[in-house]
């Protein structure tokens, strides 16, 4: 292969660099190493910094998406001395050789090609078009994760304006688990509100990819958990590993079934809402917790974690008028029934009438199918349907003979 021009190899290395698609450009430069060295076999790893590994994108001796650490492989041992490194006694199963090629752009480490069993020891010419194409995979894998962000930005202000037409808490809270699954690509997800009784957190709804799994209304104890500790010090955690995690509460995994790999949590915080009208202000709190359990792909990242604790934050303030807002609507509905048991009481014989009168008319309106609205409206009528009997005098009311001319003049 030495003598082979380069030339050829830089201009096939100058196609596969002007691929629009990132995965294109990731095979084609995996394939070409794999015919410089004739290898068996490759694969090409891109490092996860956050997790500190290095997860496999292309090849067909690894599955897409697995990974090794980086610290305890020898493709992290490649990429940590920035230097090719190879084994002709590799112990890997099928394979006996192994070839390292760390991927450099500049300073940057981007990533590991691995190729297994070459027969074209060509390895200072696989390393310049590794150092070639180290470059412009950097570049692909920051434009996609541009583009990725965006999407989830539209997808974000979507999540927001549905949130945002609504009022009804269970409602409020399965757009809010239904849509962080869908745009964290997490396997399951689970909402936290705190038992202001207790301090416990009760699973209220969680959303699963297995619908079999109940783990709704289970309970961690207050401050327990990985959970526990973000509702307590109102801080995001980011677990990549739960198995070396000493905080985290295996309660729920045992109970359900579900098995919980890594864990991005962060709390459902409360902001400062002016209530108007010389009414003060409500003050900040965390009311609980918002968990998104096993990325799908790879694995949770910081920008996961700042799309998901806007949505948090933009929930918890939800939620806090949503609380405002039934907090007194049942106000009104205690004055509406303390004002219908006043009337009820001016004759003995009605006692309960009003309440009978209205749930009798919200199950018939229920039975006609009529929207909620109305029926609402139905309901809060039907209790006020003999108030004009509170300015009546008793004598009236209770008199039991016809009236008269004289009795009705007040």
């Amino acid at each position: 292969m030495e003598t082979v021009s380069l030339l050829p190899l830089l201009g096939r290395t100058n196609q596969i660099a002007a691929l629009p698609d990132l995965q294109d450009l990731l095979d084609q430069s995996l394939a070409l190493l794999v015919e410089v060295c004739a290898a068996r076999a490759g694969a090409l790893y891109l490092l996860d910094e956050t997790a500190r590994t290095l997860v496999c994108h292309s090849g067909d001796s690894r599955p897409f998406g697995s990974r090794v650490a980086l610290a305890r492989s020898q493709a992290g041992k490649a990429l940590r001395q920035r230097s090719l490194f190879h084994r002709d006694d590799f112990s890997g199963g099928k394979f006996h050789a192994l070839l390292s090629l760390p991927l450099l752009s500049g300073e940057k480490a981007v990533g590991v090609v691995h190729l297994f069993d070459f027969t074209q020891p060509a390895f200072d010419i696989a390393q310049l078009l590794a150092d070639r194409m180290a470059g412009e995979i950097d570049r692909s894998v920051q434009l996609e994760a541009s583009r990725q962000h965006n999407r989830r930005l539209e997808a974000l202000i979507a999540i927001l304006g549905k949130i945002g037409t609504s009022l009804d808490r269970d409602q409020i809270l399965r757009v809010i688990i239904d849509s962080a699954r869908e745009f964290l690509g997490a396997e399951a997800c689970s909402l936290f509100l705190t038992d202001e009784t207790t301090g416990d957190l009760e699973l209220v709804i969680a959303s699963n990819l297995d619908d079999s799994i109940q783990v709704e209304q289970m309970r961690i104890p207050a401050g327990k958990g990985i959970i526990g500790q973000v509702v307590a010090s109102g801080e995001t955690i980011l677990v990549a590993d739960t198995a070396q995690d000493k905080r985290h509460y295996g309660g729920v995994n045992r109970t359900s079934g579900f098995v919980t790999r890594c864990i991005l949590a962060v709390p459902i915080c409360t902001r400062t809402v002016a209530l108007g009208s010389e009414r003060g202000v409500t003050h900040e709190r965390i009311l609980g917790g918002l968990e998104a359990l096993n990325k799908v792909q790879g694995a949770f990242t910081e920008d996961d974690a700042s799309l998901l604790r806007i949505l948090a934050n933009q929930a918890g303030t939800v939620l806090e008028i949503a609380g405002l807002y039934s907090d007194v609507n049942e106000l009104f509905l205690d004055v509406v029934r303390s004002l219908t048991a006043a009337i009820d009481a001016k004759d003995p014989y009605t006692e309960g009438h009003s309440r009978r009168v209205s749930e009798f008319s919200v199950e018939i309106a229920r039975e006609l199918g009529l929207p909620p609205e109305q029926i609402y409206h139905i309901r809060i009528g039907s209790l006020l349907h003999d108030v004009g009997k509170i300015g009546i005098p008793d004598a009236i009311l209770a008199k039991t003979r016809e009236l008269t001319e004289a009795s009705t003049t007040w």
